[in-house]
């Protein structure tokens, strides 16, 4: 072995010449690196020790270090021992590599023998000389991932065509032919550093494929000509063979045989493999030792000179580090095998308020009985500083009953640091309706109409600007009832004082000390037992009360710390620790919250404060949590049998109980987790010596250390406000890197919706971020490659995340994730992968991925060879056979700990039970959710081998959800059925679909229908079942007939029945033994069904199609409000229809609508009285009389809201007690006098009553009024009629919609009338809109489809108008939108509307070309005009000439038609801000025709647009949006304004100007492409 040692170096030394300068210590390097390993291991166990042995004598509690110089030596400590776990992490990285690709880069050892052992140090060797002669790497193939010495500027680097020797670029495999080639006698012509050149010979060409190799550049020949002595000293060793048959002569002698590499599929393309520098790691290894032996020295001389009780955190930061790299086994032994905004509001804590009784009540009177009820809108701000308790007085008089029924609507919303009308408004929007056609703005108001609301901003830290404060407000101003509140809490009474519109703020003070004291002990005790069993600790408690300001978050946090040990000696302790002589305010509650922080456990410190690197209110998910810690590697079994997922779980329940998170329920009912601000403050200043939070505000004021290794960056929206500080914000940016040592990075976390826009800074940052484990994105839409310099060298990667909610913005996935080897979670959730199937396919070489998150089922279903991935803990989809190979079911056995759900396809593609007994499904007892399916629409079965094949897919006993889908077999498997084979006992979901069994689970006797129609039972036995069944569905079962649901399914929580076409009864064993929980029931195609329970027996319930006349019910009660949708089948309209129902269970209703139904029985009906308030009625078969129907509302008192819909034998319409005589009329309708909302629809001869003052005037509360396509409503108001007399509608109405009738009634009355629609109505004499405009409160009109409506009155002849002509006139008409140019255009209207109108949409029904000339003058009249659209007229030829007139327009509309070469310098007003120009053929847009006050351009579907005008852009534009032009290919010639802040082009324009516009993403805040 000494022989082929010397020989290898003898040769690499003659080769290398006179420039064999550190050759020596080169070679000694590659070939000592098992040794370094195991010298570094020594040194970092000595360090172990050491720290654990001074943790384990440590007793006091302080973190920190008293001994200055100590601390410094430790922080060195902690520092070089980071360094070891990147350069051993690396190490192993290529472990893996060499594992799966059958190299040996990263091995003490070559596989094939001690003389490949050699050639491998050889080639390594001359690899790094290479480096150390300057000479450039240009010959390397890509993958290599090389990058140039960036220091490097001395040009010695030999470039690409100038070493000729270096020959053509390389593949991959090509390290693997430098050892392998034959002798190479070639000379070189390269150009050494020295300046000398090679004198060039004239190279004779290559004869065959060994002498090729005299291309392959000078450092390739030093390697081969080695590998060439090795072979010929090898025929001299023993161990040398006979190979005069091989192929390849000289490759299989016995020690230095080589083995091929490891197979790859030819399906998976795999990442190019990174190159390992055995030199330049046993280097830095040398390195640590070297810096490690005296470090550990004098660290070990000063811990045995004096006991440091504070050094317990560093210690054990330190400590337990490496316990973690010990523990994982992951010291990479020498080896030559092959083988994640705002806070949501909760219920508090306590049943009552301890001290804020008084404050509760009051502002609970003031906002439902006082003086606020009368006011339109009031704010209300509850201001104090942090952890006072504003927010949970808040919770408390949110969730009060009385708040809960006076207030319609209530919302709670968290605006935190960052104020943002437009992120709020859209948050408000979202949780009032899913509607999504309109601007949030619109939404607001749409769903606020005529509704008193309560609305929580919580946690509001800064509204700088009043205006925008006024803005948000507006949409909750327009069309509000009195009385609506806003509670606004915060720590600022500067900002209470801008937004109040009260006469003070509630301003909370600390607690009283008696109400603090029990509030105090609720927390520490937890109830008066314990208090009175701990006595002895009162006086110590009291004490530290004293030191807690009030503050009720210190008495949760240090109460929380005391209570669990409610031992005298740990409550000294607390009481004399030293932080509390760190106070320095009335209410600093630091040293409290910081106390208790230092009694958590080391691990817990961890959890929490890589908690406060996420943004300030930031809500978790548990999974996120878990997978975030898991990734920064600070979760670990420690030799505990159980899942690290679990390890982590109870970790988050610990933190949730010492108060450090909240546990919370968002509106949608999943829980969520929470750091209150001031523990979040805390976290970033415990963590400050290795954390940095920066927002993009404060990036140049905030103190960077040099030694932080986890960066969170959050771009907050006003970073991109202005193009002046998205320049700073990114020159910021720019030098940050000269800051910090981004070289160190271990954790870079992203958030913002526009960190895009500082993406290519971002580039140059990160550039030498390579020691990335944890990346996570959030809200950012571009590919991770353009974010880091060579994304696929973080070969220590193993947290990505990336996550965007925004479904039109989701980046792609990363191309080529097949090389991160350390990759434990990859959370692709936020991208689209719809259309990347193949990315999945990469990730078997992942063989530590325990976590694969995307939305699309298909791409686990995708993933080659996913047996692999042992420790996988999640395979939602599975297709058996997808392919020919790679996707066999015993890929499935593989992974045994599996989790969640998993769900198994194309069943039918299984050979039998030998192949389903490799699933090892029963061995997955983490497997919750098991899903088996054979395709139904499979043109054969084999039933006795779907049977095996079922059989060997029996699950682990603690599966809770089953479903089985399309087999073919005659019977349930034995371990579905009662007895000793029973698996499943625990199983709480079970879902047969398409199964053709005739022996069932036991859930009930089953009756079926055989092949011969005959009816048999399904041979269940009485009296078995499952325990803990909560959840039944049945699918697609033909046979089906009967089924007895069996008296012990009592806790069954949900049952669903769907395409059972032969089910005719459905029954319990006995009355009594009914579901008591039953949440859930939906029979959906069920027509024979005729026998059920009366409804309702669950909580939600839904029948369709079925028997019993049903077409359609539904029944829900969600816990606030009961509702019920019924529909007839309308064929035979059986007395079964009532009688399913039993009304003494609907007790609670409020909802009831009736779809095609006779009217219910009144004695039931009457059970119903007191609750019900809404009826919906639709009678397209003419059901129901007017009579039945006036029978039917007086049986209920309480109803405020009916809706009627296609009763056509009703014809007459009154209020109960206002007609003279009370009518017996079969057709005659009478509504309750209390309603206050009233829709009716499509009742063609409908007619309201108008006798003795008649119509609805007697509905005095009536506040909402619909009528559409009631064409004779008002035929008894018209002047022909006799009984026409006064005013059809009452003076409360606020809202008023009329469509498709006849002719409409006097109006003029209507003073509280807020919102008025006209549309498709006759003629308008009469009707008062006129008076309404000028003396009335209406703030918005739309006409449409109604002709002369102005005309006619408010022309100047009209009768009334000079009747009300001495009047002065004032009108509040904010918003008009009509059809009918002509008729608003007319100086009389525009003069009425001149001071008030800001906004007017003219849609004509009529196509124009241009308006006229007393148009166009008329138009000038209405001087407040803020908006005007004029997009509907697609013929315009010339817009208004008197625009420009217009000094307060400031967004205008316009068509792309020709109207457009209308424009010109001058035309258009200086005061408009916004141009929007739709739907269009124009190709170009006029030269300087566009303000210089123009600060929003955007241009919507003009097809035909080629060009923007050249140097036509104002420079005062702030946003340009081009949306559907697909034939825009460029921007302007002369480029965009500088001013510019937005530019959209990124819904369906052209690749070329997509393309055009990301050059812009850097230099423009917002580019949306």
């Amino acid at each position: 072995m000494e022989v082929g040692i010397e020989a290898a170096r003898w040769v690499v030394g003659r080769a290398l010449g006179t420039a064999s300068g550190g050759v020596l210590e080169a070679w000694a390097a590659s070939s000592e690196l098992g040794p370094n390993i195991r010298a570094l291991r020594m040194e970092l166990l000595y360090a172990q020790g050491m720290l654990n042995s001074a943790r384990s004598r440590g007793y006091g509690h302080g973190p920190e270090i008293q001994n200055p110089a100590l601390g410094e030596l430790l922080r060195e400590l902690r520092d070089q021992a980071f360094r070891a776990d990147d350069v051993l992490d690396e190490l192993d990285y290529f472990r893996i590599q060499d594992e799966l690709d059958g190299t040996y880069h990263a091995a003490d050892e070559h596989g094939g023998g001690c003389l490949r052992t050699h050639a491998l140090n050889a080639r390594h060797t001359a690899r790094n000389i290479r480096k150390m002669l300057g000479f450039s790497n240009c010959s390397r193939g890509s993958a290599d991932h090389d990058e140039p010495d960036e220091d490097d500027t001395s040009g010695r680097g030999v470039k690409c065509g100038a070493c000729p020797c270096l020959g053509p670029k390389t593949t991959p495999d090509d390290d693997e032919q430098e050892e392998d080639a034959g002798g190479r006698g070639a000379l070189c012509e390269a150009v050494w550093p020295c300046g000398r050149a090679t004198p060039a010979l004239p190279r004779p060409p290559p004869t065959n494929q060994s002498d090729q190799a005299v291309h392959a550049g000078c450092m390739a020949r030093i390697a081969s000509a080695a590998s060439d002595i090795i072979n010929t000293v090898g025929k001299h060793l023993p161990c040398y063979p006979d190979n005069s048959n091989a192929a390849s002569p000289g490759r299989r002698f016995l020690c230095c045989a080589r083995p091929n590499k490891a197979p790859q599929s030819e399906h998976v393309v795999q990442a190019p493999e990174l190159k390992f520098d055995r030199v330049e790691m046993s280097r830095k290894m040398k390195m640590i030792v070297e810096q490690l032996k005296p470090l550990c020295a004098k660290v070990s001389a000063i811990l045995n000179i004096e006991l440091l009780d504070s050094s317990r955190s560093i210690v054990q930061c330190i400590g337990t580090s490496l316990d973690t790299w010990f523990s994982k086994g992951q010291w990479p032994a020498p080896s030559h095998r092959n083988a994640m905004m705002s806070r949501p509001i909760t219920t508090p804590e306590f049943t009552k308020p301890y001290g804020r009784e008084h404050e509760k009540t009051d502002i609970i009177f003031d906002i439902t009985k006082g003086n606020y009820c009368e006011e339109d809108l009031t704010v209300l701000p509850i201001v104090g500083p942090g952890g006072i308790g504003k927010t949970t007085l808040t919770q408390y008089i949110y969730n009060d009953d009385e708040v809960q029924s006076h207030f319609e609507v209530k919302l709670w919303v968290c605006v935190s640091v960052n104020f943002n009308v437009h992120r709020l408004t859209q948050e408000i929007a979202d949780k009032l309706t899913n509607d999504k056609k309109d601007s949030p703005d619109k939404q607001i108001e749409e769903q606020l109409k005529s509704k008193r609301f309560l609305l929580v901003l919580d946690d509001m830290w800064d509204c700088s600007n009043e205006d925008e404060w006024k803005r948000f407000l507006l949409p909750f101003k327009k069309g509000q009832t009195k009385g609506s509140v806003i509670l606004v809490t915060t720590r600022f009474p500067a900002l209470a004082q801008m937004v109040k519109t009260t006469s003070h703020w509630k301003d909370l003070k600390g607690l009283d000390s008696k109400s603090f004291k029990e509030l105090f002990r609720a927390y520490a005790f937890g109830d008066k037992q314990s208090m009175d069993d701990h006595n002895e600790l009162q006086d110590t408690g009291d004490k530290i009360v004293e030191k807690l300001k009030g503050s009720p978050l210190a008495a949760k946090t240090v109460g929380r710390l005391l209570r669990n040990n409610l031992d005298l000696g740990h409550w000294t302790r607390v009481l004399e620790s030293k932080e509390w002589e760190s106070q320095n305010e009335v209410y600093d509650i630091m040293p409290a919250l910081k106390l208790s922080f230092d009694y958590l456990p080391f691990h817990l410190q961890q959890c929490f404060t890589y908690c406060a690197l996420f943004p300030e209110d930031y809500r978790f998910s548990r999974e996120e949590l878990i997978h975030f810690w898991i990734g920064l590697d600070i979760v670990h079994s420690h030799g505990e049998n159980k899942r690290i997922e679990d390890i982590g779980g109870s970790y988050l329940t610990e933190l949730v109980g010492h108060g450090f998170l909240i546990k919370e329920e968002d509106g949608y009912g999943y829980t969520r987790y929470v750091i209150h601000d001031l523990l979040h403050e805390l976290g970033l200043k415990v963590s400050a010596y290795e954390c940095l939070s920066i927002n993009s505000s404060n990036v140049r004021s905030i103190q960077i250390p040099q030694s932080i290794r986890h960066l969170s960056i959050n771009i907050d929206d006003s970073s991109v406000k202005d193009k002046n500080t998205f320049d700073i914000c990114r020159e910021d940016f720019s030098v940050l890197g000269k800051r910090l040592k981004v070289e160190n990075l271990s954790s870079l976390m992203l958030f913002g919706k526009h960190q895009g826009s500082f993406i290519k800074t971002f580039h140059g940052l990160f550039h030498k971020a390579k020691a990335l484990r944890v990346i996570l994105i959030s809200g950012g839409k571009y590919r991770l490659e353009d974010l880091f310099h060579n994304f696929l060298n973080l070969v220590h990667l193993r947290y990505l995340r990336v996550y965007n909610d925004r479904r039109r913005q989701k980046p792609q996935p990363p191309k080529n994730i097949s090389r991160f080897y350390h990759m434990r979670v990859l959370d692709l959730q936020g991208c689209y992968t719809k259309d990347c199937s193949d990315l999945s396919r990469q990730l078997s070489n992942l063989l530590k991925l325990r976590h694969f998150l995307v939305q699309n089922d298909g791409m686990h279903a995708s993933i080659f060879e996913v047996g692999q991935l042992k420790l996988l803990q999640e395979l939602r989809r599975f297709v058996v056979r997808k392919e020919i190979k790679g996707f066999e079911l015993r890929q499935i056995g593989h992974l045994l700990e599996l989790c969640g759900s998993l769900r198994i396809d194309n069943l039918e593609n299984v050979d039998g039970r030998e192949e389903a007994d490799e699933a090892k499904l029963m061995y997955k007892k983490h497997l919750h959710e098991l899903l088996l399916d054979w395709d139904v629409n499979r043109s054969s079965k084999d039933p006795a081998r779907e049977d095996q094949v079922l059989e060997g897919l029996k699950p682990h006993s603690n599966l809770v959800k089953l479903s089985i889908r399309g087999h073919g077999g005659p019977t349930c498997p034995s371990w579905l059925r009662l007895g000793p084979n029973l698996s499943v006992m625990n199983l709480q979901s079970l879902c047969l679909d398409s199964v053709s069994w005739k022996i069932f689970p036991p859930i009930g006797q089953l009756r079926l229908v055989n092949e011969d129609a005959e009816e048999i039972s399904s041979n269940n036995i009485p009296g078995q079942h499952f325990k803990n069944l909560k959840r039944i569905e049945l699918r697609n079962l033909v046979r089906l007939k009967k089924w007895v649901i069996g008296e012990l399914l009592s806790h069954l929580e949900v049952l669903i029945i769907e395409d059972c076409p032969e089910l005719v009864e459905l029954s319990f064993s006995n009355s009594i033994c009914s579901p008591r929980v039953l949440q859930e029931l939906t029979i959906v195609d069920c027509p024979k069904l005729s026998s059920l329970p009366p409804v309702p027996w669950a909580s939600f319930q839904r029948l369709s199609n079925v028997g019993l006349d049903f077409m359609h019910l539904e029944y829900r009660n969600d816990g606030r409000s009961l509702n019920l949708q019924l529909q007839e089948s309308g064929e035979d309209m059986a007395s079964s229809f009532w009688t399913a129902l039993d009304f003494d269970k609907l007790t609670g209703l409020e909802s009831l609508t009736m779809s095609n139904c006779s009217p219910p029985p009144l004695d039931g009906l009457r059970k119903l009285s007191s609750t019900i308030n809404s009826l919906w009625i639709s009678d397209r078969n003419m059901v129901t009389s007017g009579k039945e129907l006036t029978q039917v509302l007086c049986c209920l008192p309480r109803l405020s809201e009916l809706r009627i819909t296609d009763l056509g034998k009703i014809t007459g319409l009154g209020v109960v007690g206002q007609l003279k005589e009370e009518t017996d009329e079969e057709a005659l309708l009478l509504l309750p006098p209390q309603l206050q909302v009233l829709s009716i629809d499509k009742c063609p001869e409908l007619s309201l009553r108008a006798e003795n003052g008649g119509g609805l005037q007697a509905m005095s509360s009536l506040r909402s009024l619909v009528i559409g396509d009631c064409p004779k409503f008002l035929a008894c108001y018209l002047p022909s009629s006799s009984s026409s007399s006064g005013f059809p509608f009452p003076t409360s109405l606020q809202s008023l919609i009329l469509r498709g009738v006849e002719k409409l009634a006097p109006l003029s009355n209507l003073a509280s009338l807020i919102d008025l629609s006209i549309s498709k109505c006759g003629g308008s004499e009469g009707a008062g809109l006129r008076c309404l405009l000028a003396h009335g409160c209406l703030r918005e009109l739309r006409v449409y489809e109604t002709p002369n409506l102005f005309t006619i009155e408010c022309s100047e002849g009209n009768p009334e108008m000079l009747e009300h002509e001495p009047a002065p006139l004032s009108s509040k008409l904010q918003s008009l939108f009509v059809d009918d140019v002509a008729g608003v255009l007319a100086a009389p209207v525009c003069t009425l509307l001149s001071s008030s109108l800001t906004t007017m949409d003219l849609q004509p029904s009529e196509e124009i070309e241009r308006f006229t000339k007393e148009q166009d003058e008329a138009l000038q009249l209405i001087t407040s005009l803020q908006e005007l659209d004029l997009s509907g007229c697609l013929k315009l030829q010339s817009l208004p000439a008197g625009l420009q007139r217009l000094t307060n327009l400031k967004t205008l509309r316009i068509p792309g038609s020709p109207a457009l070469h209308s424009l010109h310098k001058g035309s258009l007003p200086d005061s408009l801000q916004q141009l929007e120009i739709r739907w269009g053929v124009i190709r170009s847009l006029p030269k300087d025709s566009l303000p210089n006050s123009l600060r929003r351009f955007r241009v919507f579907s003009c097809s035909s647009l080629r060009s923007l005008p050249k140097d036509g852009l104002p420079n005062s534009l702030e946003e340009l949006v081009i949306s559907v032009c697909p034939s825009l290919r460029s921007l302007p010639k002369g480029g965009l304004p500088s001013s510019l802040q937005l530019l959209d082009v990124e819904h369906r324009n052209s690749e070329e100007l997509r393309r055009q516009c990301r050059t812009l993403i850097g230099t423009i805040p917002i580019v949306r492409v």
